[in-house]
């Protein structure tokens, strides 16, 4: 009820945590009280059916974002390149693509123009790849990104998490020196 945060399946377990066992005593204490009869009985099976279920939707509910999340990491993992640069507009991809990211420069732009000055600054250094990833809730193109770029779109995929577009970019102009032989 204090919580700063809602923390749902994952925090409310750790905010508990210190409060199991004295409610275990009290629900001991309380069970010992109980009248014996059959009515004390049921209530006591329903609550453990109840929390049984609750348990059981939570996990399904976890197992079901973790394959949701999964598909966003692959699709980073397969159009971006370790070492090469991740330019992403969704604060949120490091949080939900962690895996793949762990040996990619990721870089935030904030706006249209830090997008845009991102890939030209990468252009000028002839950066063989880019991989970009878009969030539809800011817009899912990437051609104001790429405008004034040597940049083409080689691979895009659409993933059913939060609207994100990735694709990778490709360098075509006839720049020898850059990133990719340093």
């Amino acid at each position: 009820l204090i919580a700063p945060n809602d923390g749902g399946g994952q925090w409310a377990p750790r905010y508990l945590l210190s409060a199991y066992v004295p409610l275990t005593l009290l629900a001991t204490d309380t069970l010992q009280e109980l009248p014996r009869r059959a009515w004390a009985l049921l209530l006591i099976v329903v609550l453990v059916v109840a929390g049984v279920w609750v348990q059981r939707a939570a996990y399904r509910t976890l197992r079901g974002t973790k394959a949701t999340y999964g598909r966003l990491a692959d699709a980073v993992g397969r159009l971006s390149n370790p070492g090469l640069p991740v330019v992403t507009d969704a604060w949120w991809l490091d949080q939900l693509a962690a895996a793949p990211l762990e040996h990619r420069n990721v870089l935030f732009a904030a706006t249209e123009a830090d997008g845009q000055d991102i890939l030209r600054r990468f252009s000028a250094l002839a950066s063989p790849s880019v991989t970009v990833v878009r969030s539809r809730d800011v817009s899912a193109s990437v051609d104001a990104w790429t405008t004034g770029t040597c940049y083409f779109v080689e691979a895009k995929e659409e993933v059913d998490v939060r609207g994100v577009v990735v694709y990778r970019l490709r360098h075509r102009c006839g720049h020898t020196e850059g990133i990719a032989n340093r």
